[in-house]
């Protein structure tokens, strides 16, 4: 839960112009950087006035989201979101209709309305592919796989990573590299593969050691204790966990702290210190409750039932676990809502209910099944794909072979013209040279005869001029 702040963020977009920065973009920047929430939002407002242009003023209008997201406050930046929105739709400017856009959907991530994120992302994406942004389409398809996570749409999930990592390996940096492996790291907890979900985080974590801030470190701290404790590791996982507590307590980041929270109050049940754990779980729901964020809510809510069931409050375990359920159910938390029914069932046989508990047992039991079901038969789309896949190859070399094939014909055919041509030609202009060499054999032959014809005429002459000079 914690790494998403800085994992989004991370790729959210470059407000200022990097080439030469105007001082309007670098007081803007500026006031993005400050750290308390009230002084940044103030610093924007200053820069606001009528000599603002319409680039500017829509520059404004993203960075009070921008800074709203930075700061854990969420709600805010969601009114701030759809503001920007609806300005620069109405000036017209695609670019900043699409950063919007983005902002939105990642405060819809933030607050557990997933399916609405993944819709805004995918929205947000049509555009970076019509204008060619490979870096852009590489972060949202990051962002889609991190929301579809959170519905257990896996599949879908693996396919959005592996399509923004071949982006990345073509456009993107070496942190755009470490993002996809901290992706792929939440993936395996959701998969229960807890051994690579530590692998991953531990060479994340290497890599922002070396180059990050503390408050990205942080955030991984946050969201590293989460393996761990599943992997059973819980003194690694208590430690990492209340690291990132205090970090949030004292940069006054509500939406971080609430998740943080419930993190530590489930580290805290597993080591079976049952009271802190619901101290920890009753912050978080204050904080969840006050700033919407319905993932740190529902589950602060289903590990405080927890604590009750223990100390054997079992009408407040009930309480709390209800409105953790239908938290969850209106999220579509699938992890969540399984849990949720076993305790039920636990709860309901604990007050000897016993048609109750039954009722929610099976419920669990369908869930589960249904769960089990919706795998095999993505598996057999998966199969069934994949044989289809092949038999579209198949058509297609046949058809290429085909092809292929009429143009050997048609090559042949092209050949045997031109040789036809050729032999034409060429027979053309030998009986030309034939019949200039005939032609000029006779008429050598006629000079020749003519020549010898000229001679005996000379003779004769000349024999008929010396008899008249004898006589």
């Amino acid at each position: 839960m914690l790494r998403h702040y800085f994992l989004i963020m991370c790729c959210l977009i470059r407000f200022a112009v990097i080439a030469e920065p105007s001082p309007f973009d670098q007081r803007v920047s500026q006031s993005i950087e400050i750290d308390d929430y009230n002084l940044a939002i103030e610093a924007l407002k200053s820069l606001e006035g009528n000599s603002l242009s319409t680039s500017e003023q829509s520059l404004l209008n993203l960075s009070y989201a921008d800074v709203a997201i930075r700061h854990g406050q969420i709600q805010d930046a969601l009114a701030y979101a759809l503001q920007a929105s609806r300005y620069a739709q109405s000036q017209r400017l695609l670019e900043d209709v699409a950063k919007a856009n983005k902002l939105e959907a990642v405060t819809y991530y933030y607050l557990g309305d997933y399916d609405k994120a993944i819709d805004g992302y995918q929205a947000t994406l049509v555009h970076y592919r019509m204008v060619n942004d490979y870096v852009q389409q590489a972060n949202l398809l990051n962002n889609i796989g991190l929301a579809n996570i959170r519905v257990a749409e896996y599949d879908n999930a693996l396919v959005a990573y592996s399509e923004a990592q071949s982006l990345y390996q073509q456009y993107g940096s070496v942190e755009d590299q470490i993002d996809i492996k901290h992706n792929l790291a939440v993936l395996y907890i959701s998969l229960r593969q807890y051994d690579n979900a530590i692998a991953h985080y531990e060479e994340v974590l290497q890599w922002h050691k070396a180059n990050s801030s503390q408050a990205q470190i942080m955030h991984i701290y946050g969201e590293y204790s989460v393996p761990l404790k599943l992997a059973q590791q819980y003194q690694r996982a208590l430690e990492y966990g209340l690291l990132a507590v205090e970090y949030y307590r004292d940069t006054n980041n509500p939406y971080a702290l609430a998740s943080a929270l419930h993190n530590a109050s489930e580290v805290h049940f597993e080591l079976e210190n049952y009271q802190a754990a619901g101290e920890l779980a009753g912050q978080a729901i204050t904080m969840a409750r006050e700033i919407g964020h319905q993932k740190a809510l529902s589950g602060a809510l289903y590990t405080l039932a927890k604590t009750r069931f223990v100390f054997q409050d079992t009408e407040q375990a009930i309480e709390y676990l209800s409105q953790a359920q239908a938290i969850a159910t209106e999220a579509n938390d699938q992890a969540l809502e399984l849990p949720i029914r076993w305790l039920f069932a636990m709860l309901h046989a604990n007050q000897g209910n016993n048609r109750e508990a039954l009722d929610a047992m099976q419920i669990a039991i369908n869930q589960q099944n249904k769960l089990n079901n919706i795998s095999l038969n993505t598996k057999l789309a998966r199969y069934q794909s994949k044989m289809l896949a092949q038999e579209v190859n198949q058509l297609k070399h046949a058809k290429a072979l085909e092809e292929l094939r009429a143009k050997q014909v048609f090559e042949y055919w092209v050949a045997v013209v031109i040789c036809l041509v050729l032999f034409g030609f060429l027979s053309f202009v030998l009986y030309r040279r034939n019949v200039e060499r005939r032609a000029n054999s006779l008429l050598t032959q006629k000079m020749l005869e003519r020549t010898k014809q000229i001679e005996e005429l000379n003779r004769e002459l000349s024999l008929s001029s010396q008899s008249k000079v004898n006589q």
